[in-house]
């Protein structure tokens, strides 16, 4: 492993590339159905199940994570120990979604992905009559890529 570091290979086994790749392919799939339908009710309905779809197994995992550090005399990580059964609700339902790392530092891409979700169907829904829809495209592309160098 310690050769990848030193080679282009690094990019291949590091994390970060991987949720950009997700992020970029998810980017592409999700206004998929609505561009081929032109019908708003694949974006409303989408948005709404988008939520639920992560947020289910986030609880799961977080109410998972709950139990055990309750469970384990020794559990200080993160003051999980700390929570009680309604910060778990609330971290669960909203507080992930706003970068609440505490139960665990995996979850730091869900705020990132659901918003961007928001976003591509905004983005979707209003640009997909407009004749120069490439040039907001291309705006939108721009405005992110200067703003993670500066």
């Amino acid at each position: 492993m310690y050769y990848c570091n030193m080679t282009p290979l690094l990019v291949f086994v590091h994390g970060y590339f991987w949720v950009v790749i997700f992020f970029i392919l998810s980017g592409f799939v999700l206004p998929l159905s609505f561009f081929k339908t032109k019908k708003p009710s694949c974006i409303f309905g989408a948005t709404f199940r988008r939520y639920i779809r992560l947020m289910i197994p986030v609880f799961v995992i977080i109410s998972l994570y709950y139990i055990v550090a309750k469970l384990d005399k020794n559990a200080y990580k993160n003051g999980i120990k700390k929570k009680n059964f309604g910060h778990l609700i609330i971290d669960g339902l909203v507080g992930t979604w706003f970068g609440d790392t505490s139960y665990t530092p995996a979850t730091w891409t869900l705020g990132i992905e659901l918003f961007a979700t928001f976003f591509i169907y905004l983005v979707a829904f209003t640009a997909v009559n407009y004749r120069a829809r490439y040039t907001i495209y291309l705006g939108i592309f721009v405005f992110i890529f200067t703003a993670q160098i500066c």
